[in-house]
């Protein structure tokens, strides 16, 4: 049985074209390029969320006077970093779906 198994892959192997190589290596490159992106986009979502902690620390600081910042400027800070966030979030999501659809493009 697993003779067979590896004459079969190795007969597979022969059966394929240059063009099916090449494409099989355009998609490995392709998944492992999101997954590098999927690891870039990790890290700047814990760097929003580190940010977004920070910033509302900071507004109790604000409401009782002891911060440097207006509630007004922090507001606008925690909007902007949670619009980033869900962008980065989104985009998270798409680069791992890439990957799941590709793996099982070239698995096929």
């Amino acid at each position: 049985e697993i003779v067979l198994k590896i004459v079969r892959m190795y007969l597979d192997k022969i059966k394929r074209t240059p063009q099916e190589r090449a494409l099989e290596t355009k998609f490995e490159k392709s998944i492992s390029d999101k997954k590098q992106e999927i690891k870039r986009l990790n890290k700047i979502i814990a760097d929003l969320e580190e940010q977004l902690v920070t910033l509302s620390t900071e507004i109790g600081k604000a409401l009782i006077g002891r911060s440097e910042f207006t509630t007004e400027m922090l507001r606008i800070s925690i909007d902007k970093v949670t619009k980033d966030l869900e962008e980065n979030k989104s985009a998270l999501e798409q680069c791992k779906n890439d990957v799941e659809n590709s793996s099982d493009m070239l698995s096929k």
